[in-house]
């Protein structure tokens, strides 16, 4: 756990002026964080996640999108 946590404070840290993104699963604008996240380039951390993924972070992972 100690490196999870070392790892998180070294992305937030490195990629902060960046425009780092940090949301959870539960936030009501995460999809909305996402598409900016992807479409400009901006880093994106998914904070308190367990076992459950969302589909479309999966569809993404698997690199199962289609382009509109």
């Amino acid at each position: 756990m100690f490196l999870f946590r070392q790892a998180v404070q070294w992305i937030r840290k490195k990629e902060t002026n960046q425009n780092l993104k940090i949301v959870t699963f539960n936030d009501n604008d995460f999809l909305k964080h996402l598409e900016l996240a992807i479409n400009y380039g901006y880093p994106i951390l998914f904070e308190d996640v367990d076992d459950f993924i969302d589909t479309v972070i999966e569809n993404l992972l698997d690199r199962d999108v289609k382009g509109e």
